[in-house]
């Protein structure tokens, strides 16, 4: 069985992003109001990128072939969801206890938003070079597949040329047969006369 790459570099992510959330959330409680506020702000947006993930997930398990492996990351898209609820329900508890809400992006949010982005192009990179690898191996394939055409038709010109020989003997045998039998009468005639 074989494993879906996209899947586990989602859910390898995913893992990634859980595991910040949970760093961030232990910091949360001791960190000045100011920085609270930004840490509120960074913990949002790693929440809302983590449920992007398990979305992500749940449609790569949606679209696998086999069943049997439909079911496996299925299972696995589910401990990955009761992780992000988990986190959520921690992330309302620190909040209720804040006596600040956020006051809205700040420039560290930036930084968030380019680590994000830099998973997703390196996700992009990984699946452009696994589309490579697969059209590469199509392009192996078209020569292979061209030079056991040409093979297939030089044996054919082969069978072809077997053919007309075979044709031309076998005509050659007629004439010979038909000409001892002309000879064989004569002799026939000759004798018994």
């Amino acid at each position: 069985m074989s494993e879906n790459r996209l899947f586990t570099d989602y859910e390898n992510d995913f893992k990634c992003k859980a595991a910040n959330i949970k760093l961030m959330l232990s910091y949360q409680n001791q960190s000045t109001n100011e920085l609270q506020d930004d840490a509120q702000i960074k913990l949002d947006l790693e929440l809302r990128a983590a449920e992007a993930i398990v979305k992500a997930l749940e449609l790569e398990a949606q679209s696998e072939q086999l069943v049997s492996q439909r079911a496996a990351l299925q299972k696995r898209t589910l401990a990955c969801k009761s992780t992000l609820s988990t986190l959520f329900q921690q992330r309302s508890s620190v909040a209720s206890s804040s006596a600040h809400p956020p006051r809205g992006m700040t420039a560290s949010t930036s930084d968030i938003h380019k680590k994000t982005l830099y998973s997703a192009t390196q996700r992009l990179e990984s699946s452009n070079n696994r589309l490579a690898v697969a059209a590469q191996g199509i392009q192996e394939a078209q020569v292979c597949a061209a030079a056991t055409l040409e093979e297939l038709q030089r044996q054919r010109q082969v069978l072809l040329k077997s053919m007309t020989t075979l044709v031309s003997a076998k005509s050659n045998v007629d004439k010979a047969g038909s000409n001892l039998k002309v000879m064989n009468q004569r002799a026939n005639w000759f004798f018994w006369k």
